[in-house]
């Protein structure tokens, strides 16, 4: 009994040694650079910011998907390195299956945008990337407003809260 486990073991051994040596490999590469800086966040428009996005009606909402509120914000980036090209932002934060920032109020969440108002910025995705200026400034200008999740909304705090990272290319 204990030659015939022995057996079954070195068999089992050996097919597995044999799976193991058809594996194939690869390499992977890591780029990048290292460079003198990049920008300074403009202290008058600070990356960490308010966005107050008002008292809104909501009656104003006419559906699932509707936005209402929608404000202007900014991070201005300044005295950024020559090898800067430009620069995108990622919010990240917990968000709904849209891509939509959470808010303390289940029917609602916070929707950002790029400049154009209609560009949906996916929470956790970054934002286009916006070329420098010739005076080396990168101005990333986005919006938010709230969003219906449900078909009707409820009245309630709707606070939402998001990181903020600045990407360099």
């Amino acid at each position: 009994m204990f030659k015939k486990i022995m057996l079954s073991a070195a068999i089992v051994a050996a097919m597995g040694t044999t799976a193991v040596q058809a594996a194939t490999s690869g390499t992977i590469s890591f780029e990048g650079s290292i460079v003198d800086a990049t920008c300074t966040v403009d202290t008058s428009a600070n990356i960490t910011q308010t966005v107050n996005l008002g008292k809104q009606d909501a009656g104003d909402f006419d559906g699932v998907g509707t936005t209402v509120g929608q404000t202007p914000f900014s991070i201005s980036l300044t005295d950024c390195n020559t090898d800067i090209d430009g620069a995108s932002v990622t919010f990240s934060g917990d968000a709904t299956t849209d891509g939509t920032l959470t808010t303390d109020n289940t029917t609602v969440g916070v929707e950002i945008t790029q400049e154009d108002g209609t560009t949906v910025i996916p929470i956790n995705q970054a934002s286009a990337v916006i070329s420098k200026s010739p005076d080396n400034s990168i101005l990333l200008n986005f919006n938010a407003a709230y969003k219906a999740l449900a078909a009707t909304v409820t009245s309630g705090q709707a606070n939402a809260q998001a990181t903020a990272t600045v990407n360099y290319n």
